[in-house]
C-alpha cells in the first residue's frame, strides 16, 4: 500500500491516471467520507473491492466521469435530468435504469439494469473525469461497520489490501450521500 497526497496525485496526475487505468484499487476521498474504488469496467477489480470489504452481492455505486456519460448510459427523465443538472456534483447518489450494462463489471450492480451514480463535489473527481470511465465507490469499511473520514478510522485490513490510499486535509461531511430512486420520473428517497 502507497500513502499519498491528493496534491501528489494530482500533480503527477499521468502516473497515476495510468495506476487507475490498470485497476489498481484506491481510497480517496469524496465529499462525504473516504471511498475505496477502481474502474468499474474491471472485473477483477471489481471482485478484490468485495472482497476486501467481504461484501456479499449487494451493489455498489459508481463516480460518473461527467454529466453527460450519465445521460448517455442512463434512462433519464427530463424531469430527474433536471435534478441531476442542479445537484451534482455533491453529496447524491441516483439509482438509474441503463441503457448500457455492458459498460461496467456485472458485480458493480450484481448484473442488473440498474446502477447507483453520482459525482461527488472533490478534487478526486477530477480524475475520474480525466480517466473518462465510471470508478467505482463505496465506502472504506468492512460491510456493516462504521465509514471513515480520516485514514486513521480505517480497518488496517483493509489499508493492508488496497495500492493506493490518497489521503487530503479537504473537509468531508461524514454522512453518506443521499440516495433517489430515479428509475421512473417521481424521484424517490432511498437515504437520507
Amino acid at each position: 500500500m502507497k500513502r499519498v497526497t491528493l496534491q501528489t496525485v494530482l500533480a503527477d496526475r499521468e502516473y497515476y491516471l495510468q495506476e487507475m487505468l490498470a485497476g489498481k484499487i484506491c481510497i480517496y476521498p469524496t465529499d462525504t467520507l473516504y471511498g475505496l474504488g477502481c474502474r468499474a469496467d474491471s472485473i477483477e477489480a471489481v471482485e478484490r473491492i468485495y472482497d476486501i470489504k467481504k461484501r456479499d452481492n449487494k451493489p455498489v455505486s459508481v463516480i460518473a466521469p461527467s454529466k453527460e456519460w450519465i445521460y448517455m448510459h442512463g434512462d433519464i427523465s427530463q424531469k430527474v435530468g433536471e435534478e441531476i443538472d442542479r445537484t451534482l456534483p455533491g453529496p447524491y447518489t441516483y439509482i438509474v435504469s441503463l441503457k448500457h450494462p455492458e459498460y461496467i463489471a456485472p458485480h458493480v450492480n450484481n448484473g442488473g439494469n440498474t446502477l447507483g451514480i453520482r459525482i461527488p463535489k472533490s478534487r478526486f473527481t477530477e480524475l475520474v473525469q480525466e480517466l473518462g470511465i465510471p470508478f467505482v465507490t463505496t465506502s472504506v469499511n468492512i460491510s456493516g461497520q462504521p465509514s471513515a473520514t480520516s485514514i486513521d478510522e480505517i480497518d488496517p485490513e483493509i489499508l493492508a489490501q488496497v495500492d493506493y490510499v490518497i489521503e487530503t486535509d479537504e473537509a468531508m461531511s461524514g454522512v453518506g450521500s443521499t440516495i433517489y430512486d430515479a428509475t421512473s420520473d417521481e424521484l424517490k428517497v432511498l437515504r437520507k
